[in-house]
């Protein structure tokens, strides 16, 4: 009867696997990026220059180049329009400031980092009903998680703390997407970042839930 039963468990689990590399790569890894690449000869050459304006711009090391092509994916999966996308190359510039915020800031207190969101189209905005003057929209936000961080709340006291530190001359905008009151809220860890100006948000996306005075 034992061996019947672990004969079926390894079937199962085998049946699992071959359902899994039939459905292919999830949707947001890297890749399923590279199979976007290869669809398209445009965008591998469109991404190979973005990616060489990062290094020169000398913050090309800051995350995975890859990763800011990414959709948020849920609003992609929402609003059915892919999961990858470039940025306007009249754009690059923006983000430039917030990656150096991310490597001399962040990084150093959050350890490392996986870029979740960052460039918003207008069609992905206006399906999400995000802000008409959101950052994302002209690449000059990330939405992070810190990979190595399970506790949460401590992720954004260290955040908290952070941002404090760095002061208004950062023009460092925070969103510390964590409510003490329901902390399984944004089980992910998920925060933003922009050089778009001092300012800190909360889970609503107003300074009202702002967490940080309770995370002191």
């Amino acid at each position: 009867m034992r061996t019947a039963l672990i004969s079926f468990l390894i079937v199962i689990g085998l049946a699992g696997i071959g359902l899994a590399m039939e459905a292919g790569p999830e949707p947001s890894s890297k890749a399923a990026f590279q199979s976007w690449l290869r669809e398209d000869a445009s965008r591998r050459a469109a991404f190979d220059a973005f990616s060489a304006y990062l290094d020169k711009q000398g913050v090309g090391e800051v995350v995975p180049i890859w990763q800011l092509a990414r959709v948020d994916g849920q609003y992609a999966a929402r609003c059915r329009l892919g999961y990858f996308a470039l940025p306007p190359r009249a754009q690059w510039s923006q983000i430039v400031p917030a990656l150096k915020l991310v490597r001399e800031q962040v990084i150093p207190v959050t350890g490392p980092v996986e870029v979740v969101s960052s460039w918003r189209s207008p069609e992905i905005n206006a399906c999400v009903g995000g802000a008409s003057r959101s950052a994302h929209l002209d690449f000059k936000a990330l939405d992070l998680v810190a990979v190595k961080r399970n506790d949460r709340r401590q992720l954004f006291a260290d955040l908290c703390a952070m941002q404090r530190a760095a002061g208004r001359a950062s023009r460092m905008g925070l969103g510390a997407y964590y409510n003490p009151g329901n902390p399984v809220t944004n089980w992910e860890g998920r925060f933003h970042i922009d050089a778009h100006g001092y300012r800190t948000w909360g889970f609503d996306y107003t300074a009202k839930s702002n967490p940080c005075p309770k995370l002191r």
